[in-house]
């Protein structure tokens, strides 16, 4: 085998791959990167082996070959490499196992493994696929992910449930996380003649892996799912996943159908104003009380070693007072994932979970809520 790749190409390849493999693992194989050269193209592959990351990257063949390298050396001597550089991949067998790395003045011979030994995925069929926005769904992915539960003896909440749903005559793909104090979840409109298929649940490595792929990625990507895997397809890269077995709770059932208490904020004074009452808290616990009068929301921390601070923000209210209290991360993470301007709290007691969900008008826009449960915060 013997290829040229330019540095930029070969460094984000194997971003791509390296994502998915654990620099300390107990089976060798599983460190390597999987290079197969072909035509005009050099096919990058790393697994865990319940997911796979498969890049393609444009290459001068000058001759084909297929070799498994050590992935993190090869990706930190390309990472340094010259910019524009082009990199020389070359494996002759009659010269021992090794893979020459050549650019410029620099020759590097990394020992190399049996490429029959690295991980072949036996994909199953696709029953369903459809063709999403690659921003709708790293948004709807990112604004659920985040609320999943960390509580590995309830392993079927550490992943992201992903499913359709019918709203108004509307078909919805929709994500949703949750644990024991809260749920988020955020759907956009299903493409038109996209099959149904059974809800999955995506692991949370696997949904970090999806998210980095999608960041910043513009145009059409194909999701293809089974009741046994789940495959993103962006061209270049493809990602495939075994699912979290079991079944995903009902994550909606504890949201109520009709709110007594109502009140409208700007996400970002609110966020701002948690997090700066919630720097005179203790730093396990970190918990800030809301309390809702007519036009005024006040955030208030009392710690009795540090002092006390408190805050108000303008809110459109004038219904009966509320004061709940929160854990001030939890509150923050939801704020700073919804990408709305303008929030409606919502509750029907203090003793009641309360909703946040953004001022949108446009059902198309997606929607996002965040069910917290209420806590007991001193002072």
């Amino acid at each position: 085998m013997r290829i040229r790749i330019e540095q930029a190409a070969l460094h984000k390849a194997l971003n791509r791959v390296s994502g998915v493999i654990e620099r300390r693992n107990t089976v060798p194989i599983l460190g390597y990167v999987l290079i197969e050269a072909d035509g005009e193209v050099a096919t990058l592959s790393g697994t865990d082996l319940d997911m796979m990351t498969v890049a393609n990257v444009a290459a001068q063949v000058e001759r084909g070959g297929i070799v498994a390298a050590p992935a993190a050396l090869l990706s930190d001597i390309v990472r340094n490499a010259p910019a524009g550089a082009e990199i020389v991949l070359q494996l002759d067998p009659a010269e021992g196992s090794r893979l020459k790395v050549r650019f410029g003045r620099s020759t590097y011979q990394l020992g190399v493994l049996d490429a029959d030994q690295f991980p072949r995925r036996n994909d199953p069929s696709w029953p369903s696929s459809m063709d999403l926005d690659a921003r709708d769904l790293h948004g709807i992915l990112a604004r659920a992910a985040f609320a999943a539960s960390t509580d590995e003896t309830r392993y079927w909440l550490n992943g992201t449930y992903l499913h359709l749903i019918g709203e108004n005559g509307v078909a919805w793909l929709r994500a949703a996380g949750a644990d024991t104090t809260r749920v988020a979840y955020a759907q956009t409109r299903s493409p038109d003649g996209a099959p149904s298929f059974p809800g999955v649940i995506l692991p949370r490595k696997t949904v970090a892996e999806l998210m980095k792929l999608l960041d910043g990625r513009v145009g059409p990507v194909r999701l293809d799912m089974s009741t046994e895997a789940v495959r993103l397809n962006a061209g270049d890269v493809a990602i495939t996943s075994k699912l979290i077995e079991g079944e995903y709770p009902d994550y909606a059932r504890p949201i109520a159908a009709s709110w007594s208490i109502e009140a409208e904020v700007d996400r970002l004074a609110l966020a701002g104003a948690v997090r700066r009452v919630a720097l005179i808290s203790g730093e396990k616990e970190r918990g800030v009380k809301l309390t809702l009068a007519a036009g005024v929301l006040s955030v208030s921390v009392r710690n009795l070693e540090a002092g006390q601070a408190a805050e108000d923000i303008e809110v459109d209210y004038d219904g009966e007072p509320l004061e709940v209290g929160f854990n001030a991360r939890l509150i923050l993470e939801a704020l700073d994932q919804s990408g709305a301007d303008r929030l409606l709290l919502r509750a029907n007691g203090p003793r009641e979970p309360v909703v946040l969900v953004p001022t949108l008008d446009d059902p198309e826009a997606g929607l996002v809520c965040s069910l917290l449960s209420p806590r007991v915060v001193a002072g």
